[in-house]
């Protein structure tokens, strides 16, 4: 069985000027994958099959097209004037690790840092007529009106560098899957606020990781399990989990109700479920039921209402879209969030929890959406989660969570609470006709 660590890494030193030039004709295919509205993951994935490349293969040049995404508009005249050195620029701004060795192990490269671009003398030893990095020229221009916050100089940098990637582990099993990942020389760190996640490099190949086939871990960012935290679900509660998708969150919820309680799916699109049926993965939990869309009424401990977004606040993750995104973005969006809370709310019982949570940084799918929420649902009433003020910055009536805090992707959430009907107070009987 392959592992993730060095010493075994597939790659040998001699094949780095090869893998460059394969890198260099997969980044002439990009560039009619980036039309907004495409779907560039899937795009790379059927682009690496007709290539016939390994699993191994594949994991290093999609961490390396991530890396040339994050800085295409910067680095593209560098690579168009002189391959070579828009190469070596790209190796320079990957993180230390295998992927960063694999391409560029004959090339006399300044160390790199974790998490940091390139700086100003490093990237004189590789293209000294090149001008530095002036990020704040990366981002999006409209997101100077939608997400302004996104230019501060403890978040800009960090929309340009990879995360770590982040495991949530099953309630129980952290320190098994951590042992056992360490037998695989696998190094790991243990967030100090949520206990359950575990932090690897970024370039880490985590199918092969025995903690992670047998379902003892999953895949999930720092800035999810967060909100997952904040949302406070307790054993023996039911909650509905809005556009589960992959069921990530689902699962997370139902590992925190337990075996005493229980959590509906549910998802308009096609084929999203089917890893949450239990047997068909060793992820699947026996406490989650998929329901139909409309759910079963107000019946709800809490509903965790996802919403589908720009996905905004995944720069980290999809780089790509810095390149597909636009105000009408945004547009597709606005809307269907405003029903998804509204129809959500009919599911929440009297004294239960509905929480709005989406993946972007931008004021249109968070702040407005939120309070419009409150102003037309006075039976709701905001509330502060107790590890908001650990987790999240306050925005608005929400929390947002913050790239530079946690170290993750952004995300925003607003936790309401359902007011208890006014004791003795009778409900009045419609009029006969």
């Amino acid at each position: 069985m392959p592992t993730t660590t060095d010493k075994e890494f597939p790659f040998d030193v001699t094949g780095a000027a090869r893998r460059r030039f394969t890198l260099l004709e997969l980044i002439d295919n990009i560039d009619g994958a980036l039309r907004p509205g495409f779907v560039f993951d899937d795009w790379v994935r059927g682009l690496f099959s007709r290539k016939e490349l390994s699993s191994h293969e594949r994991h290093l040049y999609y961490a390396a097209l991530m890396m040339w995404l994050r800085i295409r508009n910067w680095c593209r005249p560098a690579l168009e004037l002189d391959p070579d050195t828009g190469l070596a620029l790209i190796c320079l701004a990957l993180p230390p690790g295998q992927v960063r060795n694999a391409l560029a192990s004959d090339l006399a490269l300044p160390e790199s840092e974790a998490g940091r671009l390139p700086s100003p003398d490093a990237l004189a030893t590789v293209a000294p007529d090149f001008a530095p990095f002036n990020l704040a020229k990366l981002m999006p221009s409209w997101f100077t009106d939608q997400a302004l916050w996104t230019f501060a100089d403890d978040t800009l940098e960090r929309w340009f560098t990879p995360t770590p990637m982040w495991l949530r582990c099953r309630p129980g099993w952290r320190d098994i899957a951590r042992n056992m990942m360490e037998k695989e020389g696998q190094p790991t760190q243990v967030h100090p606020l949520l206990p359950d996640a575990l932090g690897l490099p970024p370039d880490t190949l985590v199918s092969n990781l025995r903690a992670f086939m047998g379902g003892l871990c999953e895949v999930q960012d720092i800035g999810a399990q967060a909100i997952i935290a904040m949302s406070e679900p307790q054993p023996g509660e039911v909650w509905l989990n809005t556009f589960a998708g992959l069921g990530r969150h689902a699962r997370a919820l139902a590992d925190l109700v337990g075996e005493t309680g229980r959590v509906d799916a549910a998802d308009t699109r096609q084929n999203e479920l089917h890893s949450l049926i239990p047997g068909n993965d060793p992820h699947a939990r026996k406490n989650i039921r998929i329901v139909d869309t409309k759910g079963g009424g107000a019946v709800y401990d809490g509903v965790f209402a996802f919403a589908l977004s720009s996905c905004s606040g995944l720069l980290r993750h999809r780089p790509w879209l810095l390149h597909q995104m636009s105000p009408s973005t945004l547009r597709d969006f606005v809307g269907a969030q405003h029903d998804l809370l509204r129809e959500s709310a009919k599911q929440v019982r009297p004294g239960g929890r509905l929480v709005y949570a989406v993946t972007s940084v931008c004021l249109a799918e968070t702040n407005n959406v939120v309070a419009l929420f409150a102003e037309t649902h006075p039976e709701f009433e905001v509330i502060k989660p107790a590890l908001a003020d650990r987790l999240a910055r306050p925005s608005g009536l929400g929390w947002r969570i913050h790239p530079a805090d946690l170290d993750g992707d952004a995300r925003y959430m607003a936790v309401f609470r359902r007011r208890a009907k006014p004791a003795g107070v009778a409900r009045r009987k419609a009029p006969r006709c």
